[in-house]
């Protein structure tokens, strides 16, 4: 039970540090509307009379004392009694023609309030003023004025009231409102609260895919690798200065080769869930990282329908699998080399009328067969999941299938229904990889430090962009306004 508590502890740390800047932001913006509110507050000022309520007793010959309980009780009463007497019309007018003030009866008794302090018999009458000596003056002529009201009071014939003035009021420096301190704490624990509550709520309501751990532990699968987002020049990673988009990539395609140490992963097909999510760029860098390694590499471009590997490596594509599979050309007559040594490419072709019954036909499984005895590794770029059924079908015939989900773009949804459809076709999925992921500040820093020509703004997708960030400012801008006005 405690590990769980500690893994749910560290996942809420980690959600709150994912979108630190939503909290910092709503702290900055709840500590400025404190301020401005403070600001803003006409001082108020508070000075107070304490009234001492006592009886005097005339006690004849040979007439038995008053017990000193009914005493205590008849005290208690007035004190409660002459409380409310204080803050009554009479009172205010009074104290209104004696001090010859501009105020309404009623909004003089806004101002003041009396009350019995704890279980003793005397009255304190505290006024709040904008003026700190106003407020002193008028808590002492109430309180002189009701001395000399109740002055000699007789309760009975043998009992009379006094009322004495203990502690008069007098001007205070410091006013009671605004509380500068109070406020700036309230700020901040709203700020932060506010934030942190966004943050969960956006969470909630966020359901791409954001991190390898994540995804994991939602569909089961290993990761092999999370790239990230690079400028479109920067497409192919060995033409790029990019030193860390070259090593996710590097790392990849160990993992890759880890799998095939017996021969048994050697035809991959890379797919996603859906459009624009990164698979063709995936294929064409994770192909030429192999290369690079020394590995003999066949990519072949099965996106019959939307073909885009000949673009990313500038080939034609006059001539392609299409062609092939049609019986139009032989296969000789498809390989295109390219400038990577080891990377030999077939393009797709012209785009024909049923690409769908052409990469299930008997042709195609020769094809992979062929190619699999000449090539190491035979890189498969097929169409999205989800979009079209070639790629499930497809998979099926492969030896692996590389599931590629878009950073902040892959609905987690989407990504486990195309890891079910390609699971139910038989494929066996070798594993995931996140593309165009957004990376810390610390990581670029590190390799800035080492001296490579590393561009941290190339290959973070900035944070401060995102529709959601965007949306929360202005909602709390708003906040703020509205804060900004009703403090006027």
């Amino acid at each position: 039970m405690s590990d769980s508590n500690d893994t749910d502890l560290v996942e809420y740390i980690k959600i709150i540090a994912k979108r630190k800047g939503i909290v910092l932001a709503t702290i900055l913006i709840a500590l400025t509307a404190a301020y401005i509110f403070t600001l803003r507050t006409t001082p108020v000022y508070e000075a107070s009379i304490k009234l001492l309520v006592s009886q005097r007793q005339i006690v004849e010959p040979n007439q038995p004392a008053t017990d000193p309980y009914l005493v205590m009780l008849m005290n208690e009463k007035l004190t409660k009694t002459f409380s409310e007497i204080l803050q009554g019309r009479v009172a205010a007018e009074e104290v209104i023609e004696e001090l010859d003030l501009s105020v309404e009866p009623i909004d003089l008794l806004n101002k003041l309030s009396a009350e019995p302090i704890g279980d003793t018999q005397i009255i304190k009458l505290t006024v709040k003023d904008k003026d700190a000596k106003q407020a002193a003056r008028i808590a002492n002529a109430m309180g002189d004025n009701f001395t000399e009201s109740v002055k000699e009071l007789a309760l009975s014939e043998r009992t009379s009231v006094i009322v004495d003035v203990v502690e008069p009021a007098v001007a205070s420096n410091e006013p009671v409102r605004p509380k500068p301190a109070l406020n700036a704490i309230a700020g901040l624990l709203f700020g932060l609260t506010t934030g942190i509550g966004l943050v969960f709520l956006l969470e909630r309501l966020d359901t791409s895919v954001r991190t390898a751990e994540e995804t994991e532990r939602l569909t089961g699968l290993v990761s092999l690798g999370v790239i990230p987002a690079a400028k479109t020049k920067e497409a192919l990673f060995s033409n790029s200065k990019n030193v860390f988009l070259a090593e996710s990539f590097r790392s990849l395609s160990i993992n890759v080769r880890n799998f095939n140490h017996d021969k048994s992963a050697q035809t991959i097909v890379v797919t996603c869930p859906s459009l624009q999510e990164g698979k063709t760029t995936i294929s064409v860098n994770l192909a030429i990282a192999l290369a690079q390694a020394g590995q003999k590499i066949l990519v072949v471009d099965c996106d019959l329908r939307r073909p885009g590997v000949h673009e990313l490596l500038g080939l034609a594509n006059d001539v392609g699998l299409a062609n092939l599979l049609a019986g139009q050309t032989a296969a000789d007559n498809t390989l295109q080399q390219t400038s990577i040594e080891g990377l030999t490419v077939i393009a797709s072709g012209p785009v024909p009328l049923n690409p769908a019954e052409l990469l299930t036909s008997e042709r195609m499984k020769e094809i992979l067969k062929e190619t699999k005895s000449a090539y190491d590794f035979v890189i498969l770029d097929s169409p999205p999941a989800l979009a079209v059924t070639d790629a499930v079908m497809l998979a099926s015939q492969a030896d692996g299938v590389l599931l590629v989900a878009s950073f902040g773009k892959t609905d987690k949804k989407s990504f486990l229904a195309a890891k079910v459809a390609l699971e139910k076709a038989g494929a066996r999925i070798l594993g995931f990889v996140i593309n165009g992921a957004d990376l810390r500040a610390s990581e670029s820093l590190n390799y800035e430090q080492s001296g490579s020509a590393y561009d941290s703004k190339a290959t973070t997708r900035s944070f401060y962009a995102r529709p959601l960030f965007i949306a929360t400012i202005i909602i709390l801008v708003i906040i703020f306004v509205f804060v900004f006005i009703v403090s006027r």
